[in-house]
């Protein structure tokens, strides 16, 4: 069987050299094969990075190049802290539920340091909190997770006290749907 042609060539991914023919099969195994093939192009072509993306991915997850912490709370409350300590706090998605605190509210890197020591990379949304922490140049994120409920009621108790709330239903909200249910049994710190 003669292998056909798209485009004039075989299709081909780098670094994989995976090359790719579709043959002339009967229909029902074509339309298998292509299904297979398309599968195998898309896995191919972005299952890894080249050597020079690589290099640059690896340099992102140190610690200078985060810029952002964002913690969400398994009660749909979110906080964001930037690196200078400012960010936002807030309820579900409403623009009237969530305030911004003004920079130095937090000190991030001692922030970042403690998180990053207990968050873990396995745990749900339901009983725990996702942490994620953002580096500068990002187009995508992996969330950890922390039982630390001690440490997430301080957290968002500090971001609400220091936002300005004029025209927002925050503090209203923190009293009657807080972000850590009062009702959680305390965890201690790893």
């Amino acid at each position: 069987m003669r292998a056909k042609e798209i485009g004039g060539r075989n299709l081909q991914c780098f670094p994989y050299n995976i090359v790719l023919s579709i043959c002339s099969y009967e229909a029902r195994m074509r339309r298998a094969l292509g299904f297979m093939c398309s599968f195998a192009l898309l896995w191919g072509c972005t299952s890894g990075l080249p050597p020079e993306k690589a290099s640059q991915e690896s340099s992102l997850s140190s610690d200078s190049k985060i810029i952002e912490i964002s913690i969400m709370s398994p009660t749909s409350w979110w906080l964001r802290i930037h690196r200078d300590g400012s960010g936002q706090v807030g309820y579900g998605s409403s623009f009237h539920d969530f305030a911004s605190f003004s920079e130095g509210t937090f000190r991030f890197q001692d922030l970042h340091e403690k998180l990053a020591s207990i968050c873990v990379a396995h745990g749900s949304i339901r009983g725990d909190f996702a942490v994620t922490f953002i580096p500068s140049e990002a187009t995508s994120t992996e969330s950890k997770y922390c039982s630390d409920v001690k440490l997430m009621r301080r957290l968002f108790t500090q971001g609400i006290d220091g936002a300005d709330k004029t025209g927002t239903r925050v503090e209203e909200l923190s009293k009657t749907s807080p972000p850590v249910p009062r009702n959680k049994e305390l965890k201690a710190t790893r």
